[in-house]
Order: structure tokens, then sequence, then C-alpha cells
């Protein structure tokens, strides 16, 4: 064993440590001593996910993992064979983590990224460890999906920023709200005045209503004339496509999604008096009308909430 690969290993002892030791506060999934599943990672390059979404419409339908040393050039034969062949839309992605088990998390982002991250992917573990139905059903059909990923990043986020306070980390407090609509990581115009929140979830919309009309081939013309927009205001985007949304979209709170899942699932978590009762709660879901059903329920006891 070399000096980095043991320093690696320090460094993920001390994420899984610190992570459980945040989860047995707040007396999430504890077993007597012990935090089931325990909090097991590996900080390493995670591979990359084939997704395919059909042209007329984004949706997530098949996945894939891609070994992690893929060229673009490789990718790309693989996007453009789906579509020749099949008539797919397809993207080979980068990703932060995978919920195998050790998690696999990207060891190239900061420690705050990195505990959300590996807390991501260990709520991944405990919904199924558990057989709490959003774990069991989340595959059923999109809705679903997106109801369990944005659930995981919303409080994974959570756990990982108690355990970057608890190693010392200073959180500053967000922007004050402008009111404008935007994901969870909107961070208002840069320096140069440009709102890539703003624009991409302008982009997402406006694709949905192309899409909706049936005019695919313009859909995919002003998704390729918004990359390009994109990449000269310095977001470089290999592909946007459907695809491309279909995979971000998942996470609700993403502005490129469309789903009203984000601001619902914060509404849910600011009706909720802490995080052990929000996760009890939403991990029952097992069909989308029980997560509306839910908001609802707590709207009435709460006369209302954060959104």
């Amino acid at each position: 064993m070399n000096v980095r690969d043991g320093l690696k290993e320090d460094v993920e002892e001390v994420i899984e440590s610190t992570i459980s030791a945040v989860l047995s506060e707040l007396d999430i999934a504890s077993w007597g001593d012990l935090d089931y599943p325990p909090v097991d990672i590996r900080l390493d390059e995670p591979p990359k996910v084939l997704v395919t979404s059909p042209r007329d419409r984004i949706m997530r339908s098949h996945e894939a993992l891609v070994a992690t040393d893929v060229t673009v050039k490789e990718r790309e034969i693989m996007e453009d064979a789906l579509l020749e062949s099949e008539g797919l839309s397809a993207l080979v992605a980068d990703i932060g983590g995978v919920a195998a088990y050790p998690a696999i998390v990207d060891n190239t982002g900061d420690l705050r990224w990195t505990l959300g991250t590996a807390a991501h992917e260990w709520m991944h573990h405990y919904l199924v460890a558990h057989l709490r139905p959003l774990g069991l059903k989340a595959y059923t059909n999109p809705g679903m999906m997106t109801i369990n990923e944005t659930m995981v990043d919303l409080a994974g986020r959570e756990i990982g920023d108690l355990a970057f306070q608890r190693l010392g980390g200073i959180i500053e407090p967000p922007p004050p709200d402008d009111g404008r609509e935007g994901g969870s990581h909107a961070g208002g115009e840069d320096e140069d005045g440009f709102d890539f929140d703003k624009e991409m979830r302008e982009t997402r919309l406006r694709v949905d209503d192309m899409l909706a009309a049936g005019a695919v081939q313009d859909a995919e013309a002003y998704m390729e004339e918004r990359r390009r927009f994109f990449a000269e205001n310095g977001t470089y985007i290999r592909r946007l496509n459907q695809a491309y949304f279909a995979i971000n979209g998942t996470y609700a709170e993403q502005p490129e999604s469309s789903s009203p899942i984000g601001g619902q699932m914060r509404e849910i978590r600011a009706l909720v008096p802490d995080l052990k009762s929000f996760i009890s709660s939403v991990s029952q879901v097992s069909v989308e009308e029980d997560f509306l059903d839910l908001l609802e329920r707590l709207r009435a006891q709460g006369g209302g909430g954060g959104g």
C-alpha cells in the first residue's frame, strides 16, 4: 500500500464515522449501538452511466453503467448508435456516486460535497435495507423515481451539512430570496449577469412545450442552440438532449427539472419537526398519490408551511 492509498482509507474512515455520529444523534436507522446499514464508502472515480430517453418526450427509460475510462469519442459512438439504430436520445453522463455497497463516491469533490454525496448514497442503502416502499418501488415509474431521488438528495445534503459542521466546517447562509424560481444550487447571476439556473429552467420548460406539440426536430435544434449559448456564457455541456434532461431532471430541485416535486418536498420538510420524521414519513410513499396525500395532510395539520 502506498502513502496515497493509506491517506484515502483514513479519509474514508473519517467520513464514515462522522456521518455515523450524525445518524446516531438524529436516531436515524439505529439498531442498538450500530447504524444499519453501516456507512461504508470508497472514494474513487465512479463509472459513467448511459441513459436513454424517447425523443418525443423526456423520460429516463433505460440505463447502464459504463467503464470509468470511456473516452469522449467512445461516448459519442454509443450515443449516435442508439439514435440511429433505436431512435433513442442517449447520453453517457458523469455521476457523483453509485449506491453499490460500499458506495462509490467521486474523489474530486470538496469536503462538504463529498459528505453530502456519501450521505445521499447511504440514504439509498437505508431505503432498501429497511424495506421502505419508497426504496422498493423507486423504479415503478418516472414520478416515483423523482420522489425517491429528490428525498434522498434533500436528506443527504442535510445529513452531510451536519457532518461538515461537526468537522468544523462553516456554512455561509444562503443569499436573500429574490423571488425567482430556482434549484437547490441556485446561485443567482454571475459577475457577468448570467443566471444559469434561470436560463436552464427556461430551456427545459420550452423543450417540454415543443415536444408536447410534436415538434421533435425543432426541440432538438433548439437544444443545440441553447447548448452553444451556455458554452458562450462559461458552462460547457457536451450534449444537451432529451437524455440530458431525463437524468438531471430526476432531481426535482435542479433547474433541468420541470417537476413540482422539488418545491413540494421542501414544503413537507418544513412542515415536519425533524429530519427523522421527514425520512420516516416520505419513505412510506409507494405511489405518487401517497406523496400528494402526505403533503395535504401535513398542510391541514400545520395550517400551511414553507416552500
